[in-house]
């Protein structure tokens, strides 16, 4: 019920149809009332996240856990694993996504 709409989909997610011959758009040309060269953004302030994580990508050996560990403060049992043998925590995206862990892990 709400315009404009957009979606974002992974590839690889969807099977792929086979072109349909003659098919053409419908476009529709919308302006919201926007003016050329208008600043629609103020830029208050510019906070930078300092972070002090290890690069993984330099790590020999890594720590991995993922939604399965069950909670954030179960990784404070990889932490110490991963202090024990040399190593670096790191974690799967859908402990990213959940906000249990930053990007850069």
């Amino acid at each position: 019920d709400n315009r404009p709409q957009m979606a974002t989909v992974r590839p690889g997610v969807m099977q792929k149809i086979d072109p349909i011959a003659d098919a053409k758009p419908e476009v529709i040309e919308y302006n919201p009332g926007f003016t050329p060269d208008n600043k629609y953004v103020e830029i208050l302030d510019v906070v930078k996240n300092v972070a002090d994580v290890v690069d993984i990508q330099d790590a020999k050996i890594l720590v991995s856990g993922g939604r399965g560990v069950g909670t954030p403060e179960n990784f404070k049992m990889l932490e110490e694993l991963a202090e024990v043998v040399g190593g670096t925590v790191s974690c799967s995206r859908a402990v990213v996504d959940a906000g249990w862990k930053p990007q850069d892990l």
